[in-house]
């Protein structure tokens, strides 16, 4: 069972990540990611479980639902496919 996380709003993300539109076309959805992993323990931990064996589907949507519903779609997307559990149903 996991602790509810509530989707982030899009300025608290860009407060995370420091990203503004110019660093947003030059950066890569890695970078993202390793700029969070950095500067958010929960991200950090949920990403090395989502790249090893994958996380769980609750878990998974919220992270998909934070990074699609404040704007990084295509970001949301790459961190779903990051884990074999990844298939078409993912992509729907």
């Amino acid at each position: 069972m996991g602790v509810f996380m509530p989707i982030a709003p899009k300025w608290m993300l860009k407060l995370m990540t420091k990203k503004n539109e110019v660093q947003k076309t030059n950066q890569s959805d890695s970078s993202l990611f390793n700029t969070l992993v950095e500067r958010c323990v929960r991200f950090a931990e949920d990403w090395e479980k989502q790249c090893s064996v994958g996380l769980d589907e609750e878990s998974w949507f919220r992270w998909v639902a934070l990074l699609a519903n404040t704007g990084y779609q295509e970001e949301a997307l790459e961190f779903s496919r990051a884990a074999s559990k990844h298939d078409e149903r993912s992509e729907q």
